[in-house]
C-alpha cells in the first residue's frame, strides 16, 4: 500500500494514456520524489503537475490533494482515540 501502490496508476494516466510526459521523465520524477521530504504520491503528483503545467500546474495539484490529507490527519486521531479532545 501507500505511495508506492499509486505510482503505477499515475504512470498509466500521465505516460501511457494521455502521453503528457515520457517514461524517462516519469522515472526521473519518481527519483526526485523519493529524495524529497513528504509523501511519495503527493510529491510525484506535484512534480508531474510542475512538468505538465509549470508552477500553476504544481499548485493546482497540491491544493487539489491537500484537503484530503488534512481531513484524514484530523479525523484519524479521533477514530483511534474517540475520547481525545478536539483542541490541538
Amino acid at each position: 500500500g501507500g505511495g508506492y501502490a499509486i505510482i503505477p496508476l499515475i504512470q498509466e494516466q500521465v505516460v501511457e494514456k494521455n502521453r503528457w510526459i515520457s517514461g524517462k521523465t516519469f522515472t526521473d520524477i519518481i527519483t526526485i520524489s523519493q529524495m524529497t521530504p513528504g509523501p511519495l504520491a503527493v510529491n510525484t503528483s506535484t512534480f508531474v503537475g510542475l512538468q505538465v503545467g509549470g508552477i500553476i500546474g504544481a499548485l493546482a495539484v497540491y491544493f487539489a490533494e491537500s484537503p484530503f490529507h488534512w481531513f484524514y490527519i484530523s479525523f484519524s486521531r479521533h477514530i483511534r482515540n474517540p475520547h481525545m479532545s478536539w483542541k490541538c
